[in-house]
């Protein structure tokens, strides 16, 4: 999941050049994704980076905030 065009850019670039058959790639906010994943199914969870915006004024946009937290904990078995 990746919010930005240029990200997005670079990692298809990566699994182009890599021949990748296993990547799925969501232009977008990861908690989009997250919302549709059924609750309970997950067993684990890698969050790379979780906070690229070390500004407090961009405190709303991290995934290690309650709301988030409490949604990636409702996934998990």
């Amino acid at each position: 999941a990746e919010p930005f065009l240029n990200g997005v850019a670079q990692a298809l670039t990566h699994v182009r050049d890599g021949a990748l058959a296993n990547v799925r790639i969501h232009h977008g906010d990861a908690l989009e994704v997250l919302a549709r994943v059924p609750d309970g199914t997950l067993t684990m969870l890698y969050l790379l980076h979780p906070d690229p915006w070390p500004k407090a004024k961009h405190a709303k946009r991290r995934m290690m905030n309650e709301g988030p937290l409490r949604l990636i904990a409702d996934k998990l078995k």
